[in-house]
């Protein structure tokens, strides 16, 4: 379940990184495009169910939890330019999990 923090901080400190393309394209294009839309809505449901398969996996009931702390920090990731939110999201699902 943390392992998907490993690899946000990997893609966060590739060079050129700017955000995920998929939170990006909805700022600039998805109210005013019903196509961007749907694709980007399509993109984030994918994501949230492999979150959901691996929480299941877990059995614990945090797949909402972990997946609001991923897309927060691929958000600010974005916003600073910065890695560290991998590591600070990573931190607060570690704390999820053993608190539930």
């Amino acid at each position: 379940m943390l392992a998907v923090f490993g690899w946000l901080a990997e893609w966060f400190a590739e060079p050129g990184f700017r955000g995920c393309a998929w939170i990006n394209a909805h700022g600039e294009l998805g109210p005013s495009s019903a196509a961007v839309l749907a694709e980007v809505r399509a993109h984030k449901r994918a994501f949230r169910a492999q979150i959901a398969r691996w929480a299941e996996a877990t059995g614990l009931p945090v797949a909402d939890g972990v997946h609001l702390l991923a897309e927060g920090a691929m958000v600010t990731a974005g916003i600073d330019a910065d890695p560290s939110p991998a590591h600070h999201a990573r931190q607060a699902a570690a704390t999820l999990l053993g608190s539930v």
